[in-house]
Order: C-alpha cells, then sequence, then structure tokens
C-alpha cells in the first residue's frame, strides 16, 4: 500500500465504513457496480480508486449513513475534493502556488 493511496480522503471513508460495518461488503460493491475482490484491493491500498469510483462511493454514504456524523462529514470532504479536483482539471481553477487567473486580474 502506498502512503498516498492510504492517506487518500476515499480510503479512509472506504476504510471506516467497512471496519465499522456500517454497510456490508457485498452490499458496497454492489452499490459501488465493482465485485467485491476489486473492493478488498480499494480497501488494502493495493489499488487507488479512480475518480468516478470516490464519486459514487461519497453518494453512496452521503445517500445511506447522513445520520453518522463522522462518516457524513468525511463524505462531504470527499465530495468537496471531488469538486474541486473536477474545477481543476477542467481549466476553472489554478493551483494555489501560481497567480491568480488572468481573468480576475
Amino acid at each position: 500500500m502506498t502512503l498516498k493511496t492510504r492517506n487518500s480522503a476515499a480510503h479512509q471513508l472506504l476504510t471506516r465504513i467497512l471496519t465499522r460495518e456500517l454497510i456490508g461488503r457485498s452490499d458496497l460493491a454492489q452499490l459501488l457496480a465493482i465485485d467485491e475482490s476489486m473492493l478488498e484491493r480499494h480497501e488494502s491500498g493495493e489499488r487507488p480508486m479512480n475518480l468516478s469510483l470516490q464519486w459514487k462511493l461519497a453518494a453512496v454514504v452521503i445517500a445511506s449513513l447522513s445520520q453518522i456524523p463522522e462518516v457524513r462529514r468525511r463524505a462531504y470532504a470527499l465530495r468537496a475534493q471531488l469538486i474541486a479536483v473536477s474545477a481543476y482539471q477542467g481549466g476553472e481553477t489554478e493551483t494555489h502556488a501560481s497567480s491568480a487567473p488572468s481573468r480576475f486580474l
């Protein structure tokens, strides 16, 4: 497992809901439209989750586990991170290290 995978918001959320048994493995795999062996690879950190799967994970947790404050916060944080990544990839935002986008000057 790489440090980057283990520290990702998606991985932390995934391991939290699985270790606390908030959703069963087979149910979660089905909701994410992946097989259980792939879910295990993501849980172990052997394979990082792609952005599409991270979106699904955040949506599933927000929709089904919003009554648990800690998990809800992590799911919304993941969703915010994914929104930021999408904005950056779409050219709507730039990195913090760069100057302000020219349209704002």
